[in-house]
């Protein structure tokens, strides 16, 4: 799918992931969403196939979301891999934003109290895999973390990505 937008829902109790934006999809957006009581993550974003291969740019959105009230402990939040994404202005509450094979993408202006529960090798936001470079981590608020919780976390040899102007409260 291409060019979709998912907007103003409410997504709540929902056995999966609540919202997934999947393979093959390319400029879509999920703005201004309350999304809640998902067993799965709350948004997940993957990529074309091959993109980080052929630096095939993604540029999905996830802007000015509300993501809340996990049911699953580890997973909740936002995960999003490809390229050239952008995850900005949401507000997370007991859940982390995710990137998995991630480059160039932009985590800015997000507000995230809490985090994943029950998580013990993870952030607020976390960057897992070996083919996490490039992503600008920015003007993020991330304050009252669950222990043994980190604020910006970057696993698994995650490379050349950059952190800056956060606060860790």
């Amino acid at each position: 799918s291409n060019n979709v937008v998912i907007e103003r829902c409410t997504v709540s109790n929902v056995d999966g992931s609540c919202i997934n934006i999947s393979t093959r999809s390319t400029e879509c957006a999920v703005i201004y969403n309350d999304v809640s009581q998902s067993q799965g993550v709350m948004i997940r974003a993957y990529p074309q196939r091959n993109s980080l291969a052929n630096q095939t740019p993604d540029k999905n959105i996830i802007q000015n979301n509300y993501c809340h009230d996990p049911r699953h402990r580890i997973e909740g939040g936002i995960y999003v891999t490809g390229c050239l994404s952008v995850i900005s202005h949401n507000y997370l509450e007991d859940c982390r934003i995710s990137l998995g094979s991630s480059s160039e993408c932009i985590v800015e202006f997000n507000e995230i109290r809490g985090g994943s529960r029950d998580v013990y090798d993870a952030g607020l936001i976390y960057l897992n895999g070996y083919y996490n470079f490039g992503n600008h981590i920015r003007n993020n608020y991330l304050h009252d973390w669950n222990a043994p919780h980190s604020g910006i976390y970057f696993d698994d040899l995650a490379s050349f990505n950059y952190a800056y102007y956060n606060i860790l409260d």
